[in-house]
């Protein structure tokens, strides 16, 4: 029965990438999208979708310069992930997790270091976030009714982001569909591709991906001595 969710899922993401090129809002998301399948008929995905994604999607959808402005200025402080755990009931319709059970079913680490999902964001983030996410949600048709947003601190002690999708970070999530099954683990690593564009090995001179620290055809090191 999870074939055709499953299916549903991965057709969605395949097309994403022919929305549009590099720089934009659906080439982000296809490489943020991070699917898991459970034994039972449960399929999840997740997509860490960095503050510059959320800007360009305000720029896509042409909202007013003082709403962009406030996208740039509030969603700095937060990592917002993108969830949806879905099953086919006996009808063949699909039914979807809560936000509640997402989070108690989740476990985020920031660059190594437990973050936990907020109760409460600023109030314009919350609102922003409600109309931007409208993209993202219409491009998983029928699915995008179960489509949640789970926001995580991201601000240092000095107020600076920790981590963006355009310098180097990591963030890896622990997902269990049941308390006593088993933990499934996926990781991003920034910088995106789809923000910073490609690297170049420096022997070869191949496009390589932003956040790759080596050439795997040449075993050159990237990006530093």
């Amino acid at each position: 029965m999870s074939r055709l969710i499953s299916t549903a899922i991965a057709l969605v993401l395949a097309l994403l990438p022919s929305l549009a090129g590099a720089e934009s809002s659906s080439a982000i998301v296809h490489e943020a999208a991070r699917p898991i399948k459970s034994g039972d008929g449960r399929v999840a995905s997740f997509w860490w979708l960095p503050q510059e994604y959320w800007e360009q999607v305000a720029r896509e959808l042409a909202i007013p310069a003082e709403e962009q402005e406030k996208v740039r200025v509030a969603f700095r402080d937060y990592l917002l992930i993108a969830a949806l755990e879905s099953k086919l009931d006996a009808a063949q319709k699909p039914t979807y997790a809560s936000i509640a059970e997402i989070v108690d079913r989740a476990q985020f680490k920031r660059n190594g270091t437990k973050v936990g999902v907020l109760r409460e964001v600023n109030p314009e983030v919350a609102r922003l976030t409600a109309s931007l996410v409208y993209l993202l949600r219409a491009s998983l048709s029928g699915l995008g009714e179960g489509l949640r947003v789970l926001p995580l601190a991201n601000v240092d002690a000095k107020g600076n982001p920790i981590l963006t999708g355009a310098a180097p970070g990591e963030l890896r999530l622990e997902y269990r569909f049941d308390d006593s099954g088993p933990a499934h683990a996926v990781m991003w690593r920034a910088p995106f591709t789809a923000i910073a564009g490609t690297t170049k090995c420096p022997k070869g001179g191949e496009e390589l991906e932003a956040s790759w620290d080596w050439c795997p055809w040449h075993g050159v090191k990237l990006g530093g001595d």
